[in-house]
Protein backbone atom coordinates (compact mmCIF):
# COMPACT_ATOMS: atom_id res chain seq x y z
CA UNK A 1 0.00 0.00 0.00
CA UNK A 2 1.07 3.17 -0.66
CA UNK A 3 2.15 5.98 2.05
CA UNK A 4 -0.65 8.25 1.15
CA UNK A 5 -3.17 5.90 0.94
CA UNK A 6 -2.33 4.97 4.86
CA UNK A 7 -4.08 6.82 8.08
CA UNK A 8 -2.11 9.83 8.75
CA UNK A 9 -3.03 9.32 12.46
CA UNK A 10 -0.47 12.20 14.07
CA UNK A 11 0.66 10.33 17.52
CA UNK A 12 1.62 7.10 16.14
CA UNK A 13 1.78 5.38 13.00
CA UNK A 14 -1.32 3.37 11.58
CA UNK A 15 -1.20 1.23 8.52
CA UNK A 16 -5.06 1.08 8.12
CA UNK A 17 -5.85 2.26 4.83
CA UNK A 18 -7.75 5.92 4.73
CA UNK A 19 -11.33 5.20 4.51
CA UNK A 20 -13.18 7.01 0.98
CA UNK A 21 -15.21 9.96 1.73
CA UNK A 22 -18.83 9.72 -0.30
CA UNK A 23 -17.31 12.40 -3.27
CA UNK A 24 -14.67 9.63 -3.52
CA UNK A 25 -11.53 11.15 -2.03
CA UNK A 26 -9.51 9.69 1.01
CA UNK A 27 -10.52 11.28 4.12
CA UNK A 28 -6.72 11.28 6.75
CA UNK A 29 -7.89 8.71 8.79
CA UNK A 30 -8.70 5.23 9.00
CA UNK A 31 -12.09 4.51 10.05
CA UNK A 32 -11.29 3.47 13.44
CA UNK A 33 -9.66 7.22 13.89
CA UNK A 34 -12.37 8.95 12.33
CA UNK A 35 -14.66 7.44 14.50
CA UNK A 36 -12.81 8.07 17.66
CA UNK A 37 -11.59 11.24 16.38
CA UNK A 38 -15.72 12.16 15.99
CA UNK A 39 -16.85 10.74 19.38
CA UNK A 40 -14.02 12.92 21.39
CA UNK A 41 -15.28 16.11 19.00
CA UNK A 42 -18.73 15.50 20.01
CA UNK A 43 -18.01 15.32 23.57
CA UNK A 44 -16.26 18.58 23.51
CA UNK A 45 -19.30 20.02 21.46
CA UNK A 46 -21.69 18.65 23.84
CA UNK A 47 -19.32 20.35 27.09
CA UNK A 48 -19.20 23.29 24.90
CA UNK A 49 -23.33 23.92 24.24
CA UNK A 50 -23.77 23.02 28.34
CA UNK A 51 -20.80 25.89 28.92
CA UNK A 52 -22.84 28.23 26.63
CA UNK A 53 -25.94 27.53 27.81
CA UNK A 54 -24.97 28.51 31.70
CA UNK A 55 -23.67 31.58 30.46
CA UNK A 56 -26.87 32.41 29.19
CA UNK A 57 -29.31 32.16 31.73
CA UNK A 58 -30.29 35.19 32.94
CA UNK A 59 -29.78 36.18 36.27
CA UNK A 60 -32.78 36.23 38.44
CA UNK A 61 -34.21 39.88 38.73
CA UNK A 62 -33.85 42.09 41.93
CA UNK A 63 -37.60 42.48 41.60
CA UNK A 64 -39.61 39.32 41.04
CA UNK A 65 -42.45 40.98 41.57
CA UNK A 66 -42.07 43.59 38.63
CA UNK A 67 -44.91 43.63 36.28
CA UNK A 68 -44.33 44.58 32.87
CA UNK A 69 -47.71 46.14 32.06
CA UNK A 70 -48.08 49.58 31.18
CA UNK A 71 -49.23 51.88 33.58
CA UNK A 72 -52.79 52.64 31.81
CA UNK A 73 -53.28 48.97 32.46
CA UNK A 74 -51.79 48.55 35.95
CA UNK A 75 -54.68 51.90 36.92
CA UNK A 76 -57.46 49.66 35.02
CA UNK A 77 -56.30 46.24 37.20
CA UNK A 78 -56.18 48.46 40.61
CA UNK A 79 -59.51 49.91 39.66
CA UNK A 80 -60.89 46.23 39.24
CA UNK A 81 -59.79 44.80 42.27
CA UNK A 82 -60.89 48.08 44.22
CA UNK A 83 -64.38 47.33 43.01
CA UNK A 84 -64.15 43.90 44.22
CA UNK A 85 -63.15 44.54 47.51
CA UNK A 86 -65.88 46.94 47.83
CA UNK A 87 -68.04 44.44 46.57
CA UNK A 88 -66.95 42.11 48.70
CA UNK A 89 -68.04 44.53 51.84
CA UNK A 90 -71.20 45.28 50.61
CA UNK A 91 -71.80 42.23 49.70
CA UNK A 92 -71.41 40.28 53.42
CA UNK A 93 -75.27 40.56 54.36
CA UNK A 94 -75.44 36.41 54.72
CA UNK A 95 -79.39 36.93 53.22
CA UNK A 96 -78.44 37.60 49.79
CA UNK A 97 -78.80 34.60 47.35
CA UNK A 98 -76.05 33.72 44.48
CA UNK A 99 -78.49 34.96 41.77
CA UNK A 100 -78.81 38.87 43.55
CA UNK A 101 -74.52 38.33 43.97
CA UNK A 102 -74.84 38.19 40.61
CA UNK A 103 -76.93 41.03 39.41
CA UNK A 104 -75.19 43.12 41.75
CA UNK A 105 -71.86 42.44 40.18
CA UNK A 106 -73.38 42.86 36.38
Amino acid sequence: MAPTETCKYTYKPCSHPRSTKRNGTLHLLCEFHRTKANSIQRAYAAKKRQRQALLEVPPPADDAMELSLPMPDMAFIDQLISDVSDLSDATSNASWTDDELVCEFL
